[in-house]
C-alpha cells in the first residue's frame, strides 16, 4: 500500500459537493453531544515493510433535552500485511456514556467507556476495560476552543487468558479553530503511559475538514506515532452526518 492509494481517498471527501457555507460547524467540539453517524478509512504505514488499513463505523446518540449521550465505535474491518504474513479481521466493540454541562465560557463533562474484546484475535486488547475520562473546553471565542482529556484504561476484568491486564493513563491536549466558510481545522497531542508495560508514547494529529451542509462534513487526519509504539504515519479521511 501507498501513499499514492491514499491521497485519491482524501481527496475525494474534501472535494464533496460544494453548497452554502454553515454558520454553524457541529461535532468538531469535542464536548457536542449530537445524534450522527460516521464512517471512516485509515492506512497506517507502520514502517518496516508492514502496514494497515482500518474501515470503522460510529453512532452518536443524544437524549433529547439531557446533557446525555451514548457512543458506540466498531473497526469493522482490519487488514494488516507485513513481510511474509498479512491479517483480516475485525476490532474490538466500544461503548461509551457521556455527561457534559456548559459554565460560561467553560464546558465540562464526564465519560465511562466499556471496550468489549470481539475483535479477531491478531486486532483485540484481550481484555474487557472499564475506562473513565473527564474533558474541559474553554472557547475563547465561538472559532477558538482549546480542550483538555484524561482518560484512565483498565483492563482487569477477564478476557484472553493468555493476554495480561491493561493498566494505562491519557493525557490529551486540543486546539481547534473553526472559520465562517465551516472550514475547521484541529491540532491535537497525546501523551500515553503504560505503567505494567512500563512504555511511554506520543500520538501526535493534525486534522483539516470542511462542514458540506446543514447536517454533514468531511475530515482528513494525518498522524504520528512516536516513544516506545511508533509509526511511519498514518492518513485518514471520514464522513459524518447528522440525524
Amino acid at each position: 500500500m501507498t501513499l499514492a492509494r491514499v491521497l485519491p481517498a482524501l481527496l475525494f471527501g474534501l472535494a464533496a459537493p460544494t453548497v452554502v457555507a454553515q454558520n454553524r460547524v457541529e461535532g468538531v467540539n469535542p464536548a457536542d453531544l449530537l445524534t450522527q453517524v460516521q464512517v471512516g478509512t485509515e492506512y497506517n504505514r507502520l514502517g518496516d515493510g508492514a502496514d494497515q488499513w482500518l474501515f470503522s463505523g460510529k453512532f452518536d446518540y443524544r437524549f433529547a433535552g439531557t446533557p446525555v449521550g451514548l457512543n458506540f465505535e466498531w473497526p469493522v474491518h482490519i487488514r494488516l500485511d507485513a513481510p511474509g504474513a498479512s491479517s483480516n479481521g475485525h476490532g474490538d466493540f466500544f461503548s461509551r456514556v457521556r455527561y457534559i454541562r456548559s459554565f460560561g465560557r467553560w464546558t465540562a463533562g464526564g465519560s465511562f467507556e466499556v471496550v468489549a474484546p470481539w475483535g479477531s484475535d491478531a486486532f483485540s486488547g484481550g481484555r474487557w476495560q472499564t475506562n473513565p475520562g473527564v474533558l474541559a473546553v474553554y472557547a475563547w471565542d465561538e472559532r477558538n476552543l482549546t480542550a483538555l482529556v484524561h482518560k484512565r484504561i483498565l483492563g482487569y476484568i477477564e478476557g484472553d487468558a493468555d493476554v495480561g491486564d491493561i493498566n494505562q493513563y491519557q493525557w490529551r491536549a486540543l486546539q481547534i479553530r473553526i472559520w465562517p466558510s465551516g472550514w475547521f481545522g484541529q491540532f491535537d497531542v497525546s501523551r500515553l503511559r503504560d505503567t505494567l508495560g512500563d512504555r511511554d508514547w506520543f500520538d501526535s494529529r493534525v486534522s483539516l475538514g470542511k462542514q458540506i451542509s446543514a447536517t454533514a462534513r468531511v475530515t482528513a487526519e494525518l498522524k504520528k506515532l512516536g516513544g516506545d509504539v511508533r509509526n511511519d504515519y498514518a492518513l485518514s479521511v471520514s464522513y459524518a452526518t447528522r440525524l
